[in-house]
């Protein structure tokens, strides 16, 4: 749709009507209500019928807008689809904001009529105009996605941020999930977990956003395990994004995190269910990943027909920015495992991987820049490859960083960085640096030792 007819929302800014209107309003609804059990009561359902054909023929006084707005949102009696939606019409037009956002829905997803997302956006638009809440956040959607308007996040978040100021769950875990991003829009992580717990206080569409917020350690690491029961309950439920959450308790379960490493649970979740093959299918790449770990988990590679579907599945992943799959495939062709071997692809690929924070890739790249056989000799991204590794927890790159410092091989020495390094690998079972670091702290002074052990605890505070 062209920005130039697109008018400029003006959201109000008193999200509820003023209190007489209010109390105004609820009186006709209770009487409403009132009227349409008694109706219910005294007539037949063949009268019923009647009575909602003659409103939607002759747009009726029988029953009043905000009743066949009511009606109007299912088929109690039996009437048709198209019929409900003339109903809608009829109701959206009289004026009743439910019966606009009703016919906003119909419209955004052909409801009873043809999809038309600019006709979506115009009935959103007028109840908006009346204060409906949830209208205000489906404009919100529209603006997000680009549906029947022109994208325009900085839009999506201000009318997000009004519906969720008005209490709607949606718009506070929609909210939310943009102040995680920070696209548009400050990034804030304390106000966006505010806004997506809010969200749960009131229903289960903020569930797999908050696990997915607590899984990546954005609430601190020491709440990763948030992320489970969350994950868990999504399955249970069967509630939006539940294979998701299939795929993300299947990875926690395999690699530790945030519960306890079990290979066989792990192995179960990747089983549980084939829906995240159909989204890999789709083209969605953690599920990709899944289906590559699937096979690897499932007894590895036994035949060609495993090894062409773990390949292929590798290949999606990696071809859409996963950074694991694209360490993988690279080491592959770097070795000449399933693949023919090719050290300029594994090159590109774990070239990919490490710009894209892979503890492996990164320390793959700092050997070939030091060697200078794929890479031209560069001391400087050697350090700086060796140092991401490093912080992302490889132990051999700690390791290799400790010798450096020690050596003054690339950098300048330092004795306190070459311990706290060594102490870190070392820490973690690496067992060459147990005796490199015991043979440094001989020529180190009590108190270079104890600033050292300081720095290798800060470093593993950040890790975790």
């Amino acid at each position: 749709m062209e920005n130039s007819d697109q008018q400029v929302i003006s959201v109000p800014l008193q999200v509820f009507p003023d209190q007489p209107s209010m109390i105004r309003r609820s009186l006709v609804t209770l009487f409403d209500g009132l009227y349409l059990v008694f109706a219910c009561w005294l007539v037949s359902l063949p009268f019923q019928n009647w009575v909602l054909t003659r409103s939607v023929t002759f747009g009726s006084d029988l029953l009043s807008g905000s009743v066949i707005m009511e009606l109007s949102k299912t088929a109690p009696f039996g009437i048709h689809e198209d019929q409900l939606t003339q109903l809608t019409l009829w109701a959206a037009e009289q004026g009743y904001a439910v019966a606009q956002r009703n016919m906003g829905i119909k419209l955004k997803y052909g409801i009873g009529t043809k999809k038309q997302l600019d006709e979506s956006v115009r009935w959103f638009m007028k109840a908006m105009q009346q204060a409906d809440v949830p209208s205000i956040r489906e404009l919100g959607h529209a603006y997000y996605f680009g549906n029947g308007v022109e994208k325009d996040l900085a839009n999506a978040a201000t009318l997000y941020e009004v519906a969720a100021g008005a209490e709607d769950s949606r718009a506070e875990c929609s909210y939310g999930m943009m102040l995680t991003d920070g696209i548009s829009i400050r990034q804030d992580y304390a106000e966006a977990l505010k806004y997506m717990k809010k969200s749960m206080e009131k229903d289960n569409s903020c569930v797999v956003i908050l696990a997915d917020f607590y899984e990546k350690g954005l609430a601190g690491k020491q709440y990763v395990s948030e992320a489970v029961p969350l994950y868990e309950k999504a399955v249970s439920e069967r509630l939006g994004g539940a294979e998701f959450a299939m795929i993300a308790l299947a990875s926690m379960h395999e690699e530790g995190r945030g519960t306890a490493k079990n290979i066989e649970k792990a192995i179960e979740w990747y089983r549980a269910a084939d829906a995240h093959s159909e989204l890999a299918r789709l083209g969605v790449a953690t599920a990709q990943k899944a289906m590559w770990k699937k096979v690897m988990n499932s007894g590895g590679v036994k035949d060609e027909k495993s090894s062409k579907e773990l390949l292929m599945w590798l290949d999606k992943a990696a071809s859409q920015g996963d950074a694991e799959s694209e360490s993988l495939l690279g080491q592959f062709y770097d070795k000449g495992e399933l693949v023919r071997q090719d050290r300029a692809i594994a090159l590109k690929w774990m070239m990919k991987a490490a710009d894209h924070g892979d503890a492996n890739a990164n320390l793959w790249v700092a050997k070939a820049s030091e060697n200078g056989k794929l890479l031209p000799q560069d001391n400087e991204a050697v350090i700086r490859r060796y140092c991401a590794s490093a912080n992302a927890g490889n132990l051999e790159a700690q390791y290799l960083l400790g010798l450096k410092y020690g050596s003054g091989s690339g950098v300048p020495r330092n004795d306190i960085e070459a311990y706290a390094w060594l102490n870190l690998a070392a820490a973690s079972g690496y067992r060459d640096a147990v005796q490199r670091r015991d043979e440094l702290s001989k020529s180190m002074t009590a108190d270079q030792v104890l600033d050292a052990q300081k720095v290798a605890r800060e470093r593993q505070k950040i890790s975790n």
